[in-house]
C-alpha cells in the first residue's frame, strides 16, 4: 500500500557511515590523532517478503 495510516509511527534514518564522517572530521586533526578504535552496534530491520522456510527475525543487532 502506502496509503493506509500506520498504527505506529516510523522513522527511516541514513546509514551510520555519514554520521561517523562528521564525527571523525571533528576529532582527527592530524596523523598523531590516529589510530582510533570504535565499535558500533546498530539495530537493523528487514522489510522484505519471506521467500524461504528459514526462521529469520525482522530485527537484529548488526556489528
Amino acid at each position: 500500500g502506502g496509503s493506509e495510516k500506520l498504527e505506529e509511527r516510523l522513522c527511516v534514518r541514513p546509514t551510520s557511515e555519514t554520521l561517523f564522517c562528521e564525527h571523525f572530521k571533528d576529532i582527527v586533526h592530524s596523523h598523531r590523532d590516529l589510530p582510533k578504535l570504535y565499535n558500533q552496534w546498530v539495530s537493523v530491520v528487514r522489510w522484505e517478503k519471506t521467500t524461504r522456510p528459514f526462521l529469520r527475525s525482522r530485527e537484529f543487532l548488526w556489528q
